[in-house]
């Protein structure tokens, strides 16, 4: 990865701070600072305007001139930086890629990545930036916009266009085109393709670890369907071998002190569509609200580098989702509960399937359907949060904190967090009350959305 460390003498610049309106706020001569989190306007005989990163949305530039658009609605015009406008654009970006890779959660070092630059298609539309490969997934980073990471475990193919001379990745619900990557094409393509299948042999053998003794084809199926990060039903395992389950049940439930909620979870969800998921993260130290650690327990959720040498699953987190719903629909239901089975201390969280006017009168077909596309979505809000769980239930107003500024980019980039975030019904926290929480958030799930 390219450093962008270096130090940089202040720009000097006139800018104009605009409301939403368009109305002038303020506007003069200033000098601008690059920092590490944030951009700072000095402005002569005054306080610094500080923008943190975490509050920048999108760069416009001009010939002559740049404008920031900020979270808040705001719009900044920084223009008579002459020859320097397009070192301080170089910065800038540079610093938010940086900013922004190291404070979405993503869960592998920073230092493990390398970058090419290139340009991105999805949809038809190209924007210039920069790939940026991890270990466990890709980002491509747009000059000008907000990044977009790709997990590894939504890839299911890796090509090269010989044609077009264009790398096409592509899942069930992606399709990215990288070009303009010149000589660095091959090589970009094969560390991809080298990234993925190491996390696929990684992964294989945390699986082999979890279910021992299968024979070598069913176990290589068994890898092939258990993506990382991605939730497998247990109809697709048990089609596999009827073993498989039953062997992830019995480990989850030593291992996660989970006995009793998982055999109530298990007797409340449809079975055949309960799913099971396996994700790769090294996950730093990651403060939770001391009334959530008091109440969960206080196990720490950070693991110790190079633990994966001697254990295959050291490092890594199995969670199941069991989705509540009938055709009865007097019963319990409109919910899918998360389990995160090798954590110590933790909670069920419980997601609304659908507004629950509509479940009250779709077909059971159309149910189970969106049960599964709710398991899908909140499994790719806890992949890109690292399995950070404060994110998905903090009150908005908790999230205006300055300590919570990587939650509200994270807001702003990540849909599937929005859409967890909407349908969060509850948690029950293992303990004496964990039956009478799970019953009050599926009372929630049925009550119609404030």
């Amino acid at each position: 990865m390219r450093a962008q460390e270096e130090q940089r003498a202040p720009f000097k610049c006139h800018f104009g701070l605009r409301e939403p309106a368009g109305a002038v706020l303020e506007e003069g001569a200033a000098t601008l600072a690059i920092e590490a989190e944030w951009l700072e306007l000095r402005l002569p005989g005054g306080a610094p305007l500080r923008l943190g990163f975490a509050d920048l949305d999108a760069l416009s530039p001009s010939e002559h001139a740049v404008a920031i658009a900020l979270a808040t609605g705001e719009r900044l015009q920084l223009s008579m930086m002459g020859s320097r406008l397009r070192e301080f654009l170089e910065g800038l970006r540079g610093a938010l890629a940086n900013y922004r890779t190291k404070h979405l959660l993503f869960d592998k070092a920073a230092d493990s990545a390398e970058d090419f630059p290139c340009e991105a298609g999805r949809a038809g539309e190209w924007r210039a930036g920069a790939l940026r490969i991890f270990g466990t997934h890709l980002a491509f980073l747009p000059d000008d916009a907000m990044v977009e990471p790709v997990p590894y475990g939504e890839l299911t193919s890796v090509t090269f266009d010989e044609a077009h001379y264009l790398l096409e990745l592509s899942g069930p619900e992606l399709a990215l085109s990288i070009g303009k990557l010149g000589t660095r094409t091959r090589a970009c393509a094969a560390l991809v393709e080298e990234r993925l299948g190491a996390l696929r042999r990684r992964n294989a053998d945390a699986l082999a670890t979890l279910v021992p003794g299968l024979p070598p084809l069913t176990a290589r199926r068994l890898a092939a369907a258990v993506r990382d990060g991605v939730p497998v039903r247990r109809a697709e395992l048990d089609a596999i071998d009827l073993s498989i389950w039953l062997a992830l049940e019995k480990r989850a439930v030593a291992e996660g002190a989970l006995g009793e909620s998982f055999d109530q979870l298990s007797t409340l969800a449809l079975s055949e569509e309960m799913a099971f998921g396996l994700k790769e993260t090294s996950l730093r130290s990651d403060q939770e609200p001391e009334e959530a650690r008091e109440e969960e327990g206080s196990g720490d959720e950070s693991e110790e580098e190079g633990a994966g040498e001697t254990d295959p699953m050291a490092g890594r987190v199995a969670f199941f989702a069991f989705p509540i719903l009938s055709d009865d629909r007097s019963k319990p239901g409109n919910a899918v509960a998360f389990e995160v089975a090798s954590r110590e201390g933790r909670a069920t969280y419980l997601f609304r399937i659908m507004q629950n006017e509509r479940y009250g009168v779709e077909p059971f077909e159309v149910l189970v359907r969106e049960a599964r596309a709710r398991i899908r979505s909140v499994a790719r809000a806890m992949v890109a949060l690292g399995f950070r769980r404060e994110p998905i239930s903090l009150s908005d107003e908790k999230l205006r904190a300055p300590k919570y500024d990587r939650y509200r980019l994270a807001l702003r980039c990540l849909a599937p967090l929005n859409i967890a975030r909407a349908m969060f019904v509850g948690r029950a926290i293992h303990g004496a009350a964990w039956r009478s929480q799970l019953d009050e958030a599926l009372l929630r799930a049925r009550a119609p959305k404030e």
